[in-house]
């Protein structure tokens, strides 16, 4: 399943140029927002801005190279509460004044945002740092990797990160031994897998932290000396000891507590918390036991849909079977990576005559698919969709191309319309393009949004036809729908049902996309990194459909199906409840527009 890397995204938009004017969608002529009410929003935006507010590992907010390492500590986290709380008493009240539209919907967002904050704050012991998808190590690390070393300046920025590393790890240190102390020991599969990364990390800590000399290339022979033998200085005398000490914090103190139970029912304030995720992630609240119901009954419903599919295609074998032919037929295999590429292109190719049938503009810059780098391939469980940005011009969904002879790509259509065209790729396209949108609106993310607007898109294949004299394509969406309820199940099973990791892992089975020997991997993923993140895919793809379905009713036959994905791109990515509003007035402005227009022709 793909993961969507939060830190990448915003990683992307931050370095993006703005492509093109975009104006964001205003349903109705709205009036000049009042200069005190727009200079207090304006000021609170400005505030929050400059003063970062901590969030779970794995929602770090990307910075620049030259910005200091977030703050981990919980006094830190407790200090950003109360200027949070601050902040919202003063939003609250703008509520009564005269915004625009558009100033209020910021105004929205940034009070759904500032919420969250609180939230995250609340439950900050729950939350584990050291995630293989979500660990807090990472910022530190990706940001040495990804750092410029091109002049003096770039070089000593990079030395002052490599001196503030140890007081960052010894937070890490310091939220582990805090977890201890409640009783909060993430599963035993979990930790074991990070003292091995950290292991390794400290058998070849200078091929992390003191950057080859190939990048060093344009740097005179004497600086590079100088400043190689500064940085491995730091990392002998002050950074591998901090490394140590937090592997022996694991070893020795975390991991003999760890069991191999998993679900965060187990801890208290736990259900709360997974509670707490599934709303935030989502942006829209359910009762988690519900949230599981309802998955188990659309696998049952997705079954039968399949079991008379199979009937049609002369299949009158087990849908086991039937699966495992998906999975091992020669047909659905690739010999290299450069066919793995041409089966995504050529799905791509089939939708494309369709996007103006559905949308106002197509992507403003191009979009591609490549093999992922070998090193991630076996920690990856399938690739990951990245932006295109002023140094990649390009976005590009990094597929995993290893291990291709027991990978099966019978699924390669679904799977690029959720990440390329019309999935991801073109909503982000849409929100670096748009020049209306403030830069607090463009880094703004909530995963639910990103993730049901890939979901409710590549169902426009359906309803574009592009299936219509492809049954097996039409298949694969199918059990791409399935994997998506089955993921919520194990999710939500492990959290409010105390399934075992076992029990998950065997649940997984029934999926015929996932591979059997990743599903134990995603199953510890949705147990320990990411909770509640499954019904993001399931449960955000069920809200667009919703939302697009309630908004036609709403607007009968003057319903404009392409406005109405403008209205949505054009908005960036806001909690579903403020994209209920905007859907409101657009339904407002349809009618409106078609009542004007039906007037206009009756006079005449």
């Amino acid at each position: 399943m793909p993961v969507f890397n939060r830190r990448e995204f915003l990683r992307s938009l931050t370095a993006a140029g703005i492509a093109g004017a975009m104006p964001s969608f205003t349903a109705v002529a709205a009036a000049p927002t009042a200069a005190p009410a727009r200079d207090t929003l304006d000021a609170i935006l400005d505030e929050t801005a400059r003063q970062p507010r901590p969030n779970a590992s794995g929602w770090l907010p990307y910075a620049h190279a030259d910005a200091p390492l977030p703050d981990l500590s919980f006094d830190y986290s407790q200090a950003s509460a109360r200027r949070t709380e601050a902040w919202l008493v003063r939003l609250e009240r703008l509520r009564a004044t005269a915004l625009s539209d558009d100033d209020r919907e910021t105004a929205d967002v940034l009070r759904w945002d500032l919420e969250a904050s609180l939230g995250w704050h609340r439950y900050y012991w729950l939350d584990f740092p050291l995630g293989p998808y979500t660990s807090v190590l990472s910022v530190l690390t990706d940001r040495l990797a990804a750092a410029s070393l091109a002049t003096n300046e770039a070089q000593d920025r990079y030395l002052a990160l490599l001196d503030a590393s140890p007081a960052y790890i010894g937070q890490i240190d310091a939220k582990l031994r805090g977890q201890i102390a409640r009783g909060i020991v993430y599963p035993r599969e979990e930790v074991v897998g990070i003292v091995r990364y950290l292991d390794e990390l400290l058998g070849q800590p200078a091929a992390t932290f003191v950057p080859a000399r190939a990048r060093l290339k344009d740097v005179a022979g004497a600086r590079a000396d100088d400043f190689s033998a500064r940085a491995g200085k730091t990392l002998d005398r002050r950074v591998v000891p901090a490394l140590q000490q937090l592997a022996a914090t694991l070893k020795q103190s975390y991991l003999p507590k760890a069991k191999p139970a998993v679900g965060l029912w187990q801890f208290a304030d736990g259900p709360e918390y997974y509670r707490f995720l599934c709303g935030v992630r989502l942006s829209r609240q359910h009762d988690p036991k519900e949230v599981h119901e309802r998955a188990l009954q659309t696998v049952a419903e997705i079954d039968s849909e399949l079991a008379g599919m199979r009937r049609k295609l002369g299949f009158s074998g087990s849908a086991q079977a039937f699966h495992q032919e998906l999975l091992d037929g020669a047909r659905w295999k690739a010999a290299n990576t450069d066919e793995v590429a041409a089966r995504f292109r050529a799905a791509l190719a089939r939708f494309e005559p369709h996007l103006s049938r559905f949308f106002l503009r197509p992507p403003s810059k191009p979009y591609d698919v490549a093999p992922e780098a070998p090193e991630l391939e076996a920690l990856m469980v399938n690739g990951y969709y990245g932006p295109a940005s002023e140094t990649t011009p390009r976005g590009t969904y990094f597929f995993n191309g290893g291990n291709l002879k027991d990978a099966s790509w019978f699924w390669a259509s679904p799977l690029i319309y959720h990440e390329l065209v019309p999935g991801h790729h073109l909503q982000i396209d849409s929100i670096q393009a748009n020049a209306a949108l403030s830069p607090y609106r463009k880094a703004f993310i909530i995963s639910g949004y990103p993730e049901g607007w890939a979901e409710y898109a590549r169902s426009l294949a359906v309803e574009a036809g592009v299936y219509d004299d492809d049954a097996l394509g039409l298949y694969a969406h199918r059990l791409m729908d399935r994997r998506m309820a089955i993921s919520t199940v194990v999710d939500t099973g492990m959290h409010v049902k105390r399934w075992t990791l076992d029990r998950a892992e065997q649940y997984f089975a029934r999926d015929a996309i996932t591979r059997p020997q990743l599903r134990r991997r995603l199953a510890l993923a949705y147990a320990a990194d990411f909770p509640g993140l499954a019904a993001c895919y399931w449960g955000g793809g069920e809200e667009f459909k919703h939302l697009r379905r309630s908004t036609q009713a709403a607007v009968g036959r003057d319903f404009d199906v392409r406005r109405y994905h403008d209205a949505v791109l054009s908005a960036g990515i806001v909690p579903f409840p403020v994209l209920d509003a905007r859907l409101r007035r657009l339904s407002d402005t349809m009618r409106a527009s078609a009542s004007a227009s039906a007037s206009a022709a009756s006079a005449c």
